[in-house]
């Protein structure tokens, strides 16, 4: 199944209007990604051409979607190399965005550097 995502009202402020094909993740793909970051290696991937973000301990590499995100690629870069959990669900994206989203996933955040995801400011002592 494909999303395609286009058509942006015109109400919603975006830089861009292009729209963009990806395949949701399967199962399958998640077993395939048994990778685990900590959230330092996350870090270095902190610009334009290497971004990736972290949301709810889960890591993404969102850089083939920084140039098409809809409101612009500063929303992306901002937060590359960091963890932008608070920030994604502040704005409200819709299901089909964290669906996209899905489809950028790498691997998990290892173990001692797991936050809680219902309390960002506390982290978890799993090792």
């Amino acid at each position: 199944m494909d999303i395609i995502v286009g058509d942006i009202p015109d109400d919603v402020q975006t830089t861009t209007k292009k729209i963009i094909k990806v395949t949701p993740v399967t199962d399958e793909d998640l077993k395939a990604k048994d990778k685990k970051f900590s959230r330092a290696e996350v870090a270095r991937h902190n610009t334009k051409d290497d971004c990736w973000i972290v949301y709810k301990n889960k890591a993404y590499d969102v850089t083939k979607f920084v140039d098409v995100h809809p409101a612009g690629p500063n929303y992306l870069t901002d937060y590359a190399g960091t963890d932008a959990s608070v920030e994604y669900d502040q704005v409200g994206h819709t299901g089909d965005a964290y669906d996209i989203l899905q489809t950028f996933y790498v691997g998990d955040v290892t173990a001692a550097d797991y936050i809680d995801p219902t309390n960002p400011g506390v982290s978890l002592p799993w090792t």
